[in-house]
């Protein structure tokens, strides 16, 4: 009998290791949380407590420097809220660290999606640091500025740096950019979005296409963080299921974002909408409208005209001349000047079955400002 009872001790312990992970385990039964151990404010009585950057101590994140918000001297941590497990390992070059004994007493997904805030502590024989730190369950970006390359248009040149947990092997990506200000209403925000420009190279962030121009949407008119994500894979959702080539829409993941040491919030990093998302070549064109005057002759350009900025961009290809605007002069004389009123001439200038899906969509997200002003027209000869 006794030795049945030892049989199902260690299948149960071997069922346990296998399902839940070693480190699992490990975490449960010892107070070592990535490769942190606990520590009681005893261990530090009688040494000074000094102000450090966690870079000035050499601590790092899987070997990656730690992303540290420095008004509110906080750590932040990216996590796969997926995994049981606590992914990677802190550590650093110099003296030791220790998290605030019994901080752990919640599981892994709570604290995260509490955002809770644990005590940890860096220390040597004299002296300490107390950091606050923060598990994320969202990939982490984080933007430094190193020359300001245009003060008036807020243009900065600089490095963008990328903690995905959710690939491993693209877990930190550093690249040098050029990043400005985006938008127009927006710009008055006090979160903002940004454009940023890889230097020579395209790669990929998050799963999705590689290249080197990248948006960072700051949503800071959608209260719950939810409305763009959702509108636009709704749309991608909608493209599946009709004959329409290259309308798939462009794909976005969630990210929290630091500039300069400074915790910007949530943002959604996406591709641009331009000629490679759309697979646009040769005579193919690519217009973005700006506003909802109904433009004349005058105001096929991307100069300003009447001093006001242009109606249309001609955003592919880069040649401002006559015969690329004759496209959108077509569909504009039709459906904005009413010269055209017969379907059949309709259907001939713009692709319908692309028209009603769209419309259709505007409606259920109550995309009111997205009608005319922001869309984008593409003249594919190639599909």
């Amino acid at each position: 009998m006794v030795q049945r009872k030892k049989i199902i001790i260690l299948c149960s312990v071997i069922f346990l290791c296998l399902f839940l992970g070693r480190n699992y385990i490990y975490d449960m039964y010892v107070t070592n949380i990535m490769s942190v151990g606990m520590l009681s404010r005893e261990n530090i009585e009688g040494k000074e407590k000094i102000i450090k950057n966690p870079t000035e101590i050499g601590m790092l994140y899987n070997d990656s420097p730690v992303v540290f918000d420095e008004m509110t001297n906080t750590i932040y941590i990216p996590q796969n809220i997926y995994d049981k497990t606590w992914n990677g390992k802190i550590k650093t070059s110099k003296g030791k660290l220790g998290f605030e004994e019994n901080s752990f007493s919640k599981d892994k997904e709570e604290v995260i999606k509490e955002g809770h805030v644990f005590k940890l502590f860096w220390f040597d024989e004299k002296k300490y640091c107390e950091y606050n730190l923060i598990f994320s369950g969202m990939p982490i970006v984080s933007l430094q500025t190193q020359e300001i390359l245009d003060e008036s248009q807020e243009v900065w040149a600089g490095t963008i740096e990328v903690y995905d947990v959710y690939r491993t092997s693209q877990f930190y990506q550093k690249y040098d950019c050029v990043y400005n200000i985006r938008g127009a209403s927006v710009r008055k925000f006090p979160k903002k979005s940004y454009k940023v420009e890889l230097k020579d190279t395209k790669v990929s962030f998050l799963g999705m296409r590689s290249d080197d121009d990248w948006i960072l949407n700051a949503l800071y008119d959608d209260a719950g963080l939810v409305h763009n994500k959702v509108s636009m894979d709704v749309w991608k959702d909608i493209s599946k299921y009709n004959s329409v080539k290259g309308d798939e829409g462009y794909d976005t993941e969630y990210v929290e974002v630091f500039l300069d040491g400074q915790y910007n919030g949530v943002y959604l990093l996406g591709e641009r909408v331009d000629e490679k998302q759309l697979e646009l070549k040769g005579n193919d064109i690519l217009y973005k409208c700006r506003a909802m005057r109904i433009p004349e002759e005058h105001n096929y350009t991307n100069e300003e005209t009447d001093d006001m900025p242009p109606i249309f961009l001609l955003k592919y290809p880069n040649e401002d001349i006559s015969k690329n605007w004759e496209p959108i002069k077509k569909w504009v004389n039709c459906f904005l000047k009413f010269e055209v009123t017969d379907y059949e001439t309709a259907s001939q200038i713009l692709n319908m079955e692309n028209a009603i899906d769209y419309n259709l969509y505007c409606l259920l997200i109550g995309g009111g400002d997205n009608t005319r002003k922001n869309v984008f027209f593409s003249r594919n000869v190639t599909l």
